[in-house]
């Protein structure tokens, strides 16, 4: 890009995990509407944005990364985020340039993406002073993924919609968090055709898990943890599931989930050594994990 230099913004995409996740049926237009309660956590990817003055007035964007595996095209989550933003803005003749470190596995359940064009909206707004809202990032990011707009705002939130449709609630309260992946990315496009395939319905519901968020108690949430695409996963991809939670509940992880449509399972656990205790063990099984926490403060 040519022109003068004018500003550098380096933030943090954080994941998110589902502490619940109910499919509640196909919409007509292609989407599903669910049921959720999504949390932040302190796995990140980290998003440094260069805006240049382009005299030119061109207003390119340009997107690297540190997965070369990654496409880094107009079709990717976070280069058409930053398009969308930049239009609303004709007369700023800015070209911008997005580099993402990744660190949140691809296609894991874990919002990778969604959280790359959430910490590119934000250090845009940041670039070009402030100009809009969370609540209007949001919708902006609404139009590019359903996981947007958690992550733009984050915490602790109920999610309803395709997801883009939130809610406060109870933060759940401090913990650890190990986070795995057995195998590598899936399609969740899949996933949701096997769920309509198999006719699967939730067995549980919104108020079957939030009195145990509001209890405040890790333990009572531990127990009460919920995703309705393990009912749907095949026997082989179960089993898998089943060892991960299983090392995890093992080390005393006061439970275990699969994290969106996966294949991301994470443990729960009060102590830290009991973290330290399971990652161990999932590294001595073959499977790289990562021990993270809540987070609350989305000032990236």
């Amino acid at each position: 890009m040519n022109g003068k230099f004018k500003m550098k913004i380096v933030t943090f995409a954080y994941a998110k995990i589902n502490l619940f996740l109910a499919v509640m049926g196909k919409r007509p237009d292609g989407y599903h509407d669910i049921e959720s309660v999504m949390q932040t956590v302190s796995l990140a990817d980290t998003v440094t944005v260069e805006a240049m003055l382009d005299k030119a007035g061109d207003k390119q964007i340009s997107l690297s990364c540190s997965l070369p595996s990654l496409e880094c095209k107009d079709t990717n989550i976070a280069y058409r985020a930053a398009a969308l933003f930049m239009d609303l803005f004709p007369n700023k003749k800015y070209s911008i340039n997005i580099h993402i470190d990744k660190k949140i596995p691809v296609a894991a359940g874990l919002a990778g993406g969604s959280a790359d064009a959430a910490a590119t909206l934000i250090a845009l707004n940041k670039i070009y002073g402030n100009p809009l809202s969370r609540a209007i990032l949001a919708d902006i990011g609404a139009r590019v993924g359903s996981d947007v707009p958690f992550c733009i705002m984050g915490g602790t939130r109920i999610a309803h919609g395709r997801g883009e449709i939130l809610a406060s609630c109870t933060p759940m309260p401090d913990c650890y968090i190990v986070i795995a992946c057995p195998y590598g990315a899936t399609s969740t496009k899949e996933a949701y055709a096997r769920i309509d395939a198999l006719g699967i319905k939730p067995c549980r519901t919104l108020d079957d898990f939030l009195p145990a968020l509001d209890s405040g108690n890790i333990d009572t949430i531990g127990s009460a943890l919920y995703n309705m695409f393990e009912d749907a996963a095949e026997a082989d991809t179960a089993r898998r599931l089943d060892e991960v939670k299983n090392i995890m509940t093992s080390h005393r992880a006061v439970g275990a989930l699969m994290s969106g449509s996966g294949p991301a399972i994470f443990g729960l656990f009060a102590r830290h050594k009991d973290a330290v205790s399971a990652a161990d063990a999932l590294m001595s099984a073959g499977i790289t994990p990562e021990i993270c926490r809540p987070v609350f403060d989305m000032d990236m």
